[in-house]
Formats: C-alpha cells, sequence, structure tokens
C-alpha cells in the first residue's frame, strides 16, 4: 500500500454537479441547469450519450406503451430534435427510438451546453470528500491532473455507482448479474431480402425484435463448440445511410472487477469477428459485410444498486404500482439476459410502470441523487428501468430535484415531492 498526499485545486464550484455524461447524465444535467441551478457535468469520455453512443447500443428504448407515450420532457424533445435532422425514429407502437449515434454525440452536447452547463470531459470520477452525511466535492483526473469539483447537491449517473460507493452510500449487488455485450457496426449488409428487412425495424408489427432464423443456426453451432457465446441477435438500422448495429456478443464478467473487465472487452472483440465470419459464411446479405466499428466500452447491464430509501420491486411495477412521489414512468418488459449462451426472459409489462422518487435517493446521504440504471430496484425491476428510455426520464427527475433543493436548501429527503412532480408535469414529463 501506497499512501500519498497531495494538493488539489478546485476547478469550479455549482450547486448540481452530475457524474457520468450517459441517458440518465446528460438529461439531469440539461434539467438541473435550465432550473436555473449552476451545474457541472463530469464525463469520462470525450462526447455524451454513454449507452448510446459509446456503447453503440440501438435502440433507444422504450418511450411508448401500447401506442401511448409515457415519456416526455427533455428525452422526448431531444427525439424530436433528432428526427427533425433526419437522424432519429420513432417506431410505432412499440415507441423505440433508431438513431444516428453521432448525431445523438452532437444534438445532447449542444442541449447541455445551451442549457447553460459546464462540461468536464475526458475526466475520470476517482473520489469524493465527504463530511458527515454531505459529498463537498468529487475528483477526477485527467490531462490537468488531479482536480476537485465541489457543489451543493450531486447526482450519480455512473450507471455502476461509482460516486455512490466513493462516497460510502451503501449500494448492493446482484448474485447474478446480467452479463456484457460489445455491440458494433456493419456496412455492406444487403438488408433488402427477408432475412433482415423485417427485423431492423423494431416497431413490434415487423417482425421479432431477435431474429429467430440466426439465432437457430447460431444456437446450433454453438452447440457444436464452433461459435463463442453470444446474445439475440439483435439487428437495429441507424437511419442514415446503410450502417446497422448488432448486438449479438455475451460475457459474464463483473464490469465491478478491473482486471476481469478488461479481459472480457478483449474476448468480446475476438468474438465480434468470430461470429460476422460465421454470418458470412452462411448468409449471402454478410458476404460483403464490413465491420465499420465496434463499441468503444463493453456495454453493461448490471453493475451496482443504491440501497435506496425505497427499493423499487418488480411485482410493483407489473402491477402498475402508482406511487405519491411518482417521477418518471417506464415501459420495456421486463429484459433478464443470462450468461447461458442465447438465453434471454422477457416478462411483458402489463401496463406502464411508476418510479417512486425515494428510489433515487440514499438514506446514509443529505445531498446525493441516483439516476439511471443503479437506483434502487430488486433484479426483477431493474431488468426493466435499466433501459435508455428510462434512465433519461429518471436523469430528468434528478437533475430538477437537484435544483430544487439547491434553491430551498434543504436536504434530498426533505424535498416536497408535490412541488418536483408539479415542476415536471409543467416541463412535460409524464408521470
Amino acid at each position: 500500500m501506497l499512501t500519498i498526499t497531495k494538493e488539489v485545486p478546485v476547478a469550479g464550484r455549482y450547486d448540481a454537479v452530475v457524474c457520468g455524461g450517459g441517458p440518465a447524465g446528460w438529461v439531469a444535467a440539461a434539467a438541473a441547469a435550465r432550473c436555473g441551478c449552476r451545474t457541472a457535468l463530469i464525463e469520462r469520455f470525450g462526447f455524451l450519450g454513454g449507452a448510446a453512443t459509446a456503447g453503440l447500443v440501438m435502440p433507444i428504448s422504450a418511450f411508448f406503451h401500447n401506442g401511448r407515450r409515457v415519456v416526455g420532457g427533455i428525452p422526448w424533445e431531444f427525439v424530436e430534435t433528432m428526427a427533425g435532422c433526419g437522424a432519429a425514429r420513432v417506431e410505432l407502437p412499440r415507441g423505440h427510438i433508431s438513431a444516428d449515434p453521432e448525431f445523438y454525440k452532437l444534438i445532447a452536447q449542444r442541449m447541455v451546453r445551451a442549457a447553460g452547463a459546464d462540461v468536464y470531459t475526458n475526466s475520470y470520477l476517482s473520489g469524493a470528500v465527504r463530511e458527515g452525511r454531505r459529498i463537498t466535492a468529487v475528483l477526477i483526473e485527467n490531462k490537468n491532473g488531479t482536480e476537485a469539483v465541489a457543489g451543493s447537491c450531486f447526482i450519480d449517473a455512473t450507471g455502476d455507482g461509482d460516486l455512490c460507493a466513493l462516497a460510502g452510500a451503501e449500494t448492493r449487488r446482484s448474485g447474478c448479474p446480467q452479463p456484457l455485450s460489445m455491440d458494433f457496426q456493419l456496412t455492406g449488409v444487403d438488408l433488402t431480402t427477408p432475412l433482415l428487412r423485417d427485423s431492423i425495424r423494431h416497431d413490434g408489427r415487423s417482425g421479432p425484435s431477435m431474429n429467430r432464423e440466426i439465432h437457430a443456426y447460431l444456437e446450433e453451432l454453438y452447440r457444436q463448440g464452433r461459435c463463442p457465446n453470444f446474445c439475440g441477435p439483435w439487428f437495429n438500422t441507424l437511419v442514415r445511410g446503410d450502417r446497422i448495429t448488432v448486438n449479438m456478443t455475451r460475457s459474464a464478467a463483473s464490469a465491478l472487477d478491473n482486471r476481469a473487465f478488461a479481459q472480457a472487452e478483449f474476448q468480446l472483440r475476438e468474438d465480434i469477428f468470430a461470429l460476422v465470419e460465421l454470418l458470412r459464411e452462411r448468409y449471402p446479405e454478410f458476404r460483403e459485410a464490413v465491420i465499420a466499428g465496434t463499441a468503444v466500452s463493453a456495454g453493461v447491464r448490471e453493475g451496482r444498486h443504491l440501497a435506496g430509501v425505497h427499493t423499487l420491486t418488480g411485482r410493483e411495477l407489473l402491477r402498475g404500482e402508482d406511487f405519491p412521489d411518482s417521477i418518471a414512468r417506464n415501459a420495456h418488459p421486463v429484459d433478464i439476459h443470462v450468461p447461458a449462451a442465447g438465453v434471454q426472459m422477457l416478462e411483458e409489462m402489463p401496463r406502464a410502470g411508476h418510479i417512486p422518487y425515494r428510489a433515487l435517493i440514499s438514506p446514509q446521504l443529505d445531498n446525493l441523487l441516483a439516476a439511471g440504471r443503479l437506483i434502487a430496484a430488486d433484479s426483477r425491476a431493474h431488468a426493466t428501468i435499466r433501459i435508455q428510455g428510462t434512465a433519461m426520464a429518471t436523469g430528468q427527475a434528478a437533475g430538477t430535484a437537484a435544483a430544487l433543493c439547491c434553491a430551498a436548501g434543504t436536504a434530498v429527503h426533505d424535498l416536497d415531492t408535490a412541488e418536483l412532480r408539479r415542476v415536471l408535469h409543467a416541463g412535460g414529463c409524464m408521470l
């Protein structure tokens, strides 16, 4: 062990500090800043969007339930802006959003900067300074060295609950976390034949989301020992040009173990090339396929879960239980992936679910909020709320709550949730 003592400059002082610029984080930052809150957004990559841009996870799911929209506010404004640029398509009635990840980066950064938030990109969260029940600053690492970003209220939108862990908020881990995947882009694929024509649109009408014919082929090869671990596959249009994203790799490694995660990413990249060769050998549609890009980072379905004031359960979501402090809704099926090749368990939502504000706050800290897939939820609930559309909705709720807490000088536990709901509703959120 080494002990290091050093002075750290304070790069800025803010009302709200958002850690993580993925779907939940950038929306949280935009929401807080629009409320007049001096806001900082910290992101480890040089762009925003997280799962959608670094991870190439498409489509952006799910904004509708049974043809009725359940996610509004800033997320829907973003979708409409993207669609206006010809860079997004709403796949009704499911309400999944096929989108161009490069335009996503551009529109997200425009919205955050227009709101007035300061953005610290290429900055890795490395520590938290805590005084009693409050976080006073976070530490980041970048080309400037170690810097501190001070704030009054902090939002953990890192996905894996990194700020929660660094600040000492209680978190939980699943005994069998959902596996990793590394998505990738292909060009040169013939999309005009029945094999793919009806499975690159995720509207629930054109065809099944998963390509069943290719799944059966890969399953047989896996039994023969000729195919790496796989999932799906799912193919998705990127709207502009002939690129498609592909989700078909799988690894059981933990994203919370640096060495295991590194080895998993190396193997997943090997698997991408092996799987594309298998497709090329069997299907004429893939004979001219070119791997045009792989995800910057493996996609993580499950990391830490906040041990919140309330832990949302799958039972509550599936029966549509409404809460007095509901701040967002979700519509995606319960979607549980297991490490075994090709195995996925889906459970449709009879009605859109409700997410309570209490699932975003920790009993240990007075100025910490969570947003995105790390909010307090059991495994069944997590399997539906981890989806990007829901993450964006909880991001707007967290950012708005942070602004209200800063304005009133209250702890997150003492926030007037009726006022929070009023402000969210006025901003177009669906509650």
